[in-house]
């Protein structure tokens, strides 16, 4: 069958293909626009008359369709910046192996790309209105009514998205409300339809909506071209895995950076910071890294220290007292280079020009922390290397090691250029920094009424360019269709050769990510670079992680932190979390305590608020503290797993948490739940997400699954069901699914360091057959992944017929903890033991020792002894002792 179809038509646009031609990998045609054709909204502009579409069939799950300009002279997202691996395995001969037909009209114009597996048009434009003009373009493809769609970003609100949404897309700093356009631009969806999974992603950096009605989807963007990737799926898994396969594989994370990182907007001085560290330790609360925010600039200038506050030669040495500690120290770093000259990184970026430039050519002024800034251009060929050497003079300073990119939207405190006619009243060159119990944005607005005047002076002809600055269509920024300068840079500033910000705002923190980490590869050369920032676009996670930004101690907003997560996922930027307790805001101690278990299963975990809030470690309250060491000690045992998700997700593309739908889309009932996900497919978490609840309702789905304090089976059955679970102060309800061999570590030390070197635990839930799996990963966790080598170890774990085998690569032999020491059964009734069973290890390493087999848990009861050191506690049966060495195959068996 043929890969694409022919169809005649009537639909609503102008267009008609022309000089038609295909190949088995190929499709290219022009798109004229008919003589006759009434133009539906004149009022954005005139329609292009001539197009040209190229279809590519990639993959045999990914095909690619572009419709641009004539001449190809259209504004596109350079190759270099975002880059695609577009190796295509299809080759002559091939075409019955796709997954999909690519099906036109050609008068009216429009396409389908139709689903071979369940012959659905997963995407299809035929009689929908399609428009091409310079700045406004729309295009429609049809939905079936109920549909299911998740992704596009970066916005707070349900996971699933709501049918009547006007989703913006375009970079933009601000708090976190539901329903804004945030940080993040992610032109990507997945849709679930029939239990089948699709993905389709737009490449284009312009601003855009993205319309969702009950049936039909539609984007209206405002510049560049339309370049969509389509991918068949099936399984949700699927989609993620072929779309990182696109973008590129999540980079692989340092191990510390899975431990608990503290941090606030506050820590002024050395001896603040010293406190919560030794505060820590007093309460036995691992602690991994500590985070300085701009407190320890000097008057907010990047790349310096405080000599009153953060003398450099001081903060070295507390440093160096981390390091000796097995713990990190991660500092913040703006993009905005304070404008004073004999400031070097000014200076020398005058010197070779590498501000982006406003329209006059001058360089673009703005107003962030330290006062007026200017921005590094990182299009200019020069800019890399000005960063990284200005990255090395400061880190040579002080052993940081790891960095955090902020504010890089551009976030700006005024609206464009500092000249604009919107900025009188605030020019002058002070610092700004939030007082009293101020937001920032209430700080903005205080200090220059932004959002009062700018709306009734846009329309100056004389102040803007109504091109650029003002578009002839509005895309909703900030919920208020506000202009694409507010609050950031001037859209008819431009960049190296010429490239208008208009074009290329959204790419900006991402190309921040790549300079900054390929300039710690550069210094580092052999070590993992860890690099957290706030704005991110397609392709972003294969160089840092994620925050989801300013959110607020309210419990909508940790409510909301699960949908983040999880569209992070789909957006292949999986080392993401959300501010533990909430950014703004006092944190009351309920949430905290809620927080803290719910944060304690982020994939990324860091506490963190803003200056002049209250403090909210914790310590903050015995109680607190009390309840978030439980789950923090939780996290750390559970870390091998972690570790292991994370390097599948960076070799093979896999999200590391998911949704509850994603372990059977075919199960309706899953389809909308959010605040419930799995880490991997074997960690149930269903978190307290209302003040003052001691019971809360979740979904636990088919199988056998086990509860992760008492080990005891918990619900079996053939289909999920809706369960009440009893959720005291204390505990969030976390379940293991049968089947599942869970790599824990043995003990939990003060940090990662400690709790490696005590082995590796193995935690079998067992399915109703008796048998399980699951995996385990292991390296210095340091080393740039790409020098590993043979240095690692990669084994399966396997049970059935009363046998655990341990199979795989065994490469990592350094003494880290690469020993299994621990063996726990969850639900040992299913055993059948008596006091006949025998435990028989046989292990190509000579150094195990004889086991020894012994009781696990805290205020347990022993139940029943069997044998010799052999205990029954509640549902556990533990072996201990081990020391088996993970160089090479072993077997417990049992009869």
């Amino acid at each position: 069958m043929s890969s694409h179809e022919i169809k005649e038509g009537s639909g609503q646009n102008g267009y008609q293909l022309k000089d038609i031609k295909s190949s088995d990998t190929h499709f290219t045609a022009s798109l004229n626009l008919l003589p006759d054709h009434h133009d539906p909204i004149p009022e954005y502009g005139t329609e292009l008359k001539n197009l040209k579409i190229k279809v590519e069939y990639q993959t045999a799950n990914r095909i690619r369709v572009r419709i641009s300009d004539l001449k190809e002279e259209r504004w596109r997202v350079p190759k270099d910046v975002v880059k695609l691996n577009e190796n295509t395995t299809i080759k002559k001969g091939m075409k019955t192996n796709f997954d999909y037909e690519f099906g036109y009209e050609s008068n009216p114009f429009g396409f389908y790309i139709k689903r071979k597996g369940d012959n659905e048009r997963i995407f299809d434009i035929t009689n929908q209105r399609f428009i091409f003009k310079n700045q406004y373009i729309e295009i429609s493809t049809k939905l079936p009514s109920q549909s299911n769609i998740y992704g596009f970003g970066e916005t707070v609100g349900s996971f699933k998205r709501s049918v009547g949404s006007r989703m913006t897309i375009w970079a933009r700093d601000a708090q976190c409300h539901e329903g804004e356009n945030l940080y993040g631009s992610h032109p990507y969806y997945v849709e679930l339809r029939n239990g089948k999974a699709h993905g389709v992603f737009l490449l284009n950096s312009n601003g855009m909506d993205v319309i969702y009605e009950e049936e039909k989807l539609t984007y209206k963007v405002i510049g560049g071209i339309l370049d969509f990737y389509i991918f068949t799926g099936p399984s949700p898994i699927d989609v993620v895995q072929q779309y990182t396969e696109l973008i590129g594989n999540p980079y692989f994370i340092p191990y510390w950076s899975l431990g608990y990182h503290q941090c606030r907007w506050g820590y002024d001085t050395i001896p603040k910071v010293e406190d919560t560290v030794k505060r820590h330790k007093e309460a036995n609360i691992p602690m991994d890294a500590v985070w300085i925010d701009i407190d320890y600039m000097d008057l907010y200038k990047p790349f310096t220290f405080s000599p009153s506050h953060f003398p450099p030669d001081q903060f070295a040495k507390f440093a160096e007292s981390l390091h000796q500690n097995n713990q990190r120290l991660v500092a913040i770093v703006d993009p905005g280079i304070k404008v004073l000259k004999g400031f070097e990184p000014y200076d020398e970026g005058r010197e070779k020009n590498l501000f982006i430039k406003r329209a006059d050519g001058e360089d673009f002024v703005g107003k962030v922390w330290p006062g007026t800034t200017v921005f590094p251009d990182w299009f200019h060929p020069e800019s890399q290397e000005y960063w990284k050497e200005n990255i090395l003079k400061w880190i040579n300073q002080v052993p940081i090691d790891g960095i955090w990119i902020d504010m890089n939207e551009i976030a700006n405190f005024v609206n464009g250029d500092l000249s604009h006619e919107t900025n009188i009243g605030c020019r002058d060159d002070k610092i700004m920094i939030p007082s009293d119990f101020q937001t920032v944005t209430d700080m903005v607005v205080d200090e220059s009424d932004i959002a009062e005047d700018l709306d009734n002076k846009i329309d100056s002809d004389e102040i803007i360019n109504l091109d650029v600055n003002n578009p002839p269509y509005s895309i909703n920024n900030g919920g208020t269709e506000s202009p694409l300068f507010t609050r950031t840079s001037p859209m008819d500033a431009f960049h190296h050769t010429g490239i208008k910000e208009y074009d290329a705002h959204n790419l900006f923190g991402h190309m921040e990510a790549i300079a900054t980490f390929r300039a710690l590869s550069s210094i580092r050369p052999n070590q993992r670079p860890f690099i957290l920032s706030r704005s991110t676009f397609p392709s972003s996670g294969k160089y840092a992680a994620h925050w989801l930004g300013d959110n607020s101690s309210e419990w909508d907003d940790l409510i909301y932190s699960i949908s983040g997560i999880l569209s992070f996922q789909l957006f292949g930027i999986p080392m993401v979390g959300a501010d533990i307790c909430g950014f703004n805001g006092k944190c009351k101690e309920d949430i905290a305590i809620r927080w803290f278990q719910l944060g304690s299963f982020y994939p990324f975990c860091r506490n963190h608020n803003a200056i002049n809030m209250p403090g909210q470690e914790c310590y903050m309250t015995k109680k607190v503290e009390r309840i978030s060491k439980i789950w923090i000690h939780a996290r750390y045992q559970l870390l091998p797993y972690w570790y292991t998700i994370f390097y599948f997700s960076s070799t093979k593309g896999l999200p590391v948490t998911m949704p509850l739908w994603f372990l059977d889309p075919n199960v309706q009932d899953t389809w909308d739940i959010d605040r419930q996900y799995l880490i991997g497919e074997s960690i149930l978490v269903t978190p307290v997400l209302e003040s003052e609840s001691t019971k809360v309702t979740g979904y636990i789905p088919a199988g056998r699954w086990y509860d992760f304090i008492s080990g005891k089976i918990f619900y079996e059955g053939d289909q999920g069901k809706l369960i009440e679970l009893d959720a005291p102060i204390e505990i969030i309800p976390i379940h293991i699914r049968g089947g599942s061999i869970i790599p824990m570590h043995c003990q939990v030390g003060l940090q990662i360091y400690e709790c490696r070197k005590s082995g590796i635990k193995l935690q079998i839930a067992l399915d109703p057959e008796g048998k399980a799996k699951g995996n385990l990963y292991l390296d210095d966790g340091e080393t740039l992944f790409e020098k590993v080598g043979n240095n690692y170890t990669l084994v399966s774990f396997t049970v059935e017929n009363k046998k655990l085998k341990v199979e795989g690569t065994f490469g990592y032999r350094d003494g880290q903890g690469a020993f299994v020491d621990e063996i726990v059964f969850l639900g040992s009734k299913e055993l059948n033991l008596n006091e006949k069973t025998k435990f028989i290890v046989s292990s190509s390493s000579s150094s195990s020792s004889s086991p020894s087999l012994v009781t696990d848990g805290i205020e347990v009861q022993l139940e029943k002894v069997i044998a010799e050191n052999v205990v029954v506690e509640t549902d556990n049966l533990v072996i201990k002792g081990l020391g088996i060495e993970l160089t090479g195959e072993f077997t417990v068996s049992w009869e």
